[in-house]
């Protein structure tokens, strides 16, 4: 205790002397532990947590964006918006969700493309103090919903890009199709599998019956099904009657494999019903678009637990663009579906055919037509270069009993890029055909107006008498004053907005990378082969077709082993048997004829199983202060596994296995324990991304297979109730290698006492063969001098049997057949010791050149090389002895106590 006290004085005279010689640290501590006090004290002293409020959200959105963004969650502004706007486009978000901030700019793009003509906005749906989430409860997001005159939100569950989120809403904006003419109907019985034509005439009201519930029902059926089902609409009667509708208000629905379906008239139409009867009738589409929403879906895997499939994997334009491979095979998959050779169904398939060749020479129209736009734009000016070319046109007006002639002169005026006339030829009467109404008109007056309504072409004409109306008729090419000019202006300005939609889609096409690939190989690829149509109403083994779009799913394709870097023009085909786990890729060229050729050679079960294989190059190097484990693909597998010459230990795992990565490093460790062998090889391979033959391929993971050398077909695979340790997996090991690779093993691993060790056991060894070949060699000559005993015996016997007669000759032979059998047996006997000690001479010979190779240094090669020689050999005699010891201890038994018996015999 005494001596406690000096050292406490020491120290506070310590802490006096650093606050005297730096009072600023002073102050410092004590202005820290004041602000401490103050500030915290309250809280100490009453134990409570102390919190802090979180700030309140950000804009989602930039300030200058298209999009009405609301980042405290308020229902209220979007409330006002659904009643305000006609057509509104609603984004539900969480501003820390990854997919919310990469969804963003994709929505913020299609924005500003439907810039005036669709409400966008955003809604932060996830701030706990938000209306938003108190209301809706969304398990992910983002949540897009749309909203089209005051109706009940449609949700959008495509693909969140901004080309699939125009796609959507064009159709909704434009959901029904006016049909006009037979060629437009069947137009879209070739291009869609199901169609829903109706028939509303409006010479009988301005609104005819169920033309809003049809309206609402083509929305309805955009957001139930991911098909593109037309809903066409005829307003001419006559048409309508070509097509089966006779009466007002009446839908049918065209199928292109199946007989047309009517709608049940029953006087009360509503748009759920419609939608409802539509799901229920329509067909399973010939090809069908397979679109997901990301990597962990079941999309994929329901449709091909269906049965089997070709999937072809090529690129989807949602924003147009014919893609002119998926209507070659789809017009295969109409051929191949067509069990009652339908000519409705070769209609469509030529049709399709024709389409094909006519989509070139629109595409290359449709450049020409954006090339020009674009220059007129870009000039600054309304008005193109234009030529003029014009003719008088002298009219007879005879009908009315006149004899006036009636002189007009009409000119065209006419771009320069689409001169139909480029000499001013006489212009045809047909060219010049316009309505105009049955009066007369006046002279002296100049009109102008559309020629066919075309934008390209402007007509003007100029009378310099009165025209009747029987003369009118003989002229039906101009438009007179009754024609409106607000009529003619709203057309020209239609027309002129249509270019410009399309020229707009073009370029944005350009911007996402879209390009237009017109494959005029396959223009006139028209090949049909009799014999395949209907092949599926003649088989068991029924394809069903598929199209993906490679730009997002292509790691579907490349879990199926394609390449789409290496296909044909950017195609891929691979037929899918997933109840025999297999997959078939087709290798040729895509065409019409080898696509047949493929199906029919999967029908006839002809084609052979693709093994997907991974481009993983695995160099062990050679340095022996690391272990090496070969990386194992599909190509190389079979050549190193099953070497004959070495065992072989396969370590299957896969990327997704989170017990793989565990157990991995207990493998590489047992390899580095085992990198002395070398007739032992460990390797590894990816099962995920590696397809196997079936004998080689397992069911879980990690998995561990040993394939012992010279034996391959008696693998073994790695006990399951046992752990998968260090120690249990080198039992594995040393317990199904061969012979040779255990004393291998044994040598490689063995440290200098276990040279030691096993050279006073090698000792020993020989100490104890030295015993047993002298006791071997005892009872040889003891066996020896006993036969020649006998022997000796034998011959005494034969001298008085000459000398006998009567009953001591039969007695004689009785006594000479006893000790002929145990000659007999003496000398078996004597053969079997004299095998036996030869052995173990031998066995002590391996043994006694062993032990001096034991004694001699590890280091040289050569000597290394001899004792692994010697074990080998002295390991193959000593089992070939223990296996025969058994044999000859049982022949011993019995020929020494044949032995006591000849030796206790007396003659």
């Amino acid at each position: 205790m005494a001596a406690a006290e000096p050292a406490a004085g020491w120290k506070k005279y310590l802490v006096l002397r650093i606050m005297l010689r730096h009072p600023e640290l002073c102050c410092i501590v004590l202005a820290g532990i004041f602000t401490v006090f103050f500030k915290y004290g309250h809280s100490i002293k009453n134990a409570r947590t102390i919190t802090q409020s979180q700030p309140g959200p950000r804009r989602f959105f930039p300030i200058s964006s298209a999009v009405i963004d609301s980042p405290l969650g308020a229902l209220q502004p979007l409330s006002e918006l659904v009643h305000q706007e006609e057509v509104l486009f609603v984004m539900y978000y969480a501003p820390w969700c990854a997919q919310s901030m990469e969804a963003r700019w994709e929505f913020e793009k299609a924005a500003r493309y439907f810039h005036r003509q669709v409400t966008f906005a955003a809604v932060n749906c996830w701030w706990p103090l938000g209306q938003c989430a108190n209301i809706h409860d969304f398990h992910a997001f983002p949540v897009f919903f749309f909203y089209h005159t005051h109706l009940e939100g449609f949700p959008y569950l495509g693909l969140r890009t901004v080309e699939h989120m125009i796609a959507f809403l064009e159709r909704f904006l434009y959901p029904l199709t006016y049909v006009t003419t037979q060629d437009q109907v069947k137009a879209l019985k070739i291009h869609s599998d199901n169609v829903v034509l109706s028939f509303f005439d409006f010479n009988a009201s301005p609104q005819p019956p169920g033309l809003v519930q049809f309206y609402y029902a083509s929305m309805r059926m955009i957001a139930v099904s991911m098909e593109h089902i037309p809903f066409a609409v005829i307003t001419d009667p006559v048409l309508a009657t070509d097509n089966g509708l006779a009466n007002s208000s009446s839908f049918h629905l065209l199928r292109s494999l199946n007989e047309t379906v009517i709608y049940p008239d029953s006087g009360n139409i509503s748009s759920s019903q419609l939608v409802s009867w539509i799901v229920k009738h329509k067909q399973s589409p010939a090809i069908q678009w397979v679109s997901s929403m990301g990597m962990k879906t079941l999309t994929l895997s329901t449709e091909m637990k269906k049965g089997a499939g070709i999937f072809v994997f090529t690129t989807l334009n949602p924003l147009g663009g014919f893609n002119q491979y998926i209507n070659m095979i789809r017009e295969v998959a109409l051929d191949y579906y067509n069990c009652d050779n339908s000519s409705k169904v070769r209609d469509i398939i030529h049709g399709s055919i024709h389409h094909r060749w006519r989509s070139v020479q629109e595409e290359t129209q449709q450049q020409e037509t954006c090339k020009t736009l674009f220059n007129i734009k870009t000039s600054g000016s309304d008005d193109p270069a234009k030529s003029k070319c014009c003719q008088s046109v002298v009219i007879d007006d005879q009908g009315i009993g006149s004899k006036n002639h009636n002189v007009c002169d009409v000119c065209v005026n006419y771009w320069t890029s689409y001169n139909r006339y480029k000499h001013c030829r006489v212009l045809p009467m047909s060219s010049l055909s316009l309505n105009r109404p049955k009066r007369p008109l006046q002279i002296n007056m100049c009109q102008e107006s559309m020629l066919h309504y075309d934008i390209n072409q402007r007509m003007s004409l100029c009378c310099s008498e009165l025209l009747t109306e029987r003369t009118a008729k003989a002229a039906p090419s101009v438009n007179f004053k009754r024609t409106r000019k607000p009529t003619d202006a709203f057309t020209l300005n239609a027309a002129q907005r249509e270019k410009e939609k399309l020229c707009n889609r073009r370029k944005l096409n350009r911007l996402l990378k879209y390009t237009y690939k017109s494959h005029k190989s396959l223009m006139n690829d028209s090949f049909i082969q009799h014999s395949f149509t209907g092949q599926s109403c003649r088989t068991n083994r029924t394809l069903r077709f598929f199209a993906v779009d490679d730009k997002y799913h292509a790691v579907f394709a490349s879990r199926l082993g394609i390449r789409l870097d290496k296909t044909h023009n950017g195609v891929a085909v691979v037929l899918v048997d997933i109840k025999n786990e297999a997959q078939y890729v087709m290798t040729s060229a895509v065409s019409k004829r080898n696509l047949v050729e493929f199906i029919e050679s999967y029908t006839h079960s002809e084609l052979m199983r693709v093994l997907r294989t991974s481009t993983v190059v695995s160099e062990c190097g050679t340095s022996e202060e690391h272990s090496c484990v070969i990386e194992l693909t599909a190509k190389t597998f079979h050549q190193v596994v099953m070497e004959q010459n070495q065992d072989v230990v396969v370590f299957y795992y896969t990327h997704w296995c989170g017990f793989c990565a565990g157990v991995l490093h207990l493998y590489l460790t047992v390899a580095r324990y085992f990198r002395d062998v070398t007739d032992l090889v460990f390797t590894r391979v990816n099962a995920d991304s590696n397809d196997l033959p079936w004998e080689f391929t397992v069911t879980t993971f990690p998995t561990i297979l040993f394939f012992p050398a010279g034996r391959k077909e008696d693998s073994v695979h790695f006990p399951d109730h046992l752990a998968k340790s260090v120690p249990n997996l080198i039992n594995f090991v040393l317990q199904h290698a061969s012979k040779s690779l255990k004393v291998r093993a044994a040598l490689e691993l063995c440290s200098g006492s276990c040279i030691q060790s096993n050279k006073h056991n090698t000792a020993e060894a020989i100490k104890t063969l030295q015993r047993e070949v002298t006791f071997l060699s005892s009872k040889t000559l003891k066996i020896t001098h006993r036969l020649g005993q006998l022997k000796h015996m034998q011959t005494l016997l034969k001298r008085e049997f000459d000398h006998v007669t009567g009953d001591q000759k039969e007695e004689l032979i009785v006594k000479n057949g006893t000790l002929c059998n145990k000659i007999g047996v003496l000398e078996k006997y004597l053969d079997i010791l004299k095998q036996r000690r030869k052995r173990k001479e031998t066995q002590s010979v391996c043994a006694k050149d062993l032990y001096k190779v034991l004694s001699t240094s590890r280091s040289s090669h050569l000597e290394r090389y001899r004792l692994v020689s010697l074990l080998t050999k002295y390991e193959l005699l000593r089992q070939k002895v223990l296996g025969e010891t058994v044999k000859v201890e049982k022949k011993t038994s019995r020929m020494e106590d044949g032995q006591s018996y000849v030796m206790r015999d007396q003659f």
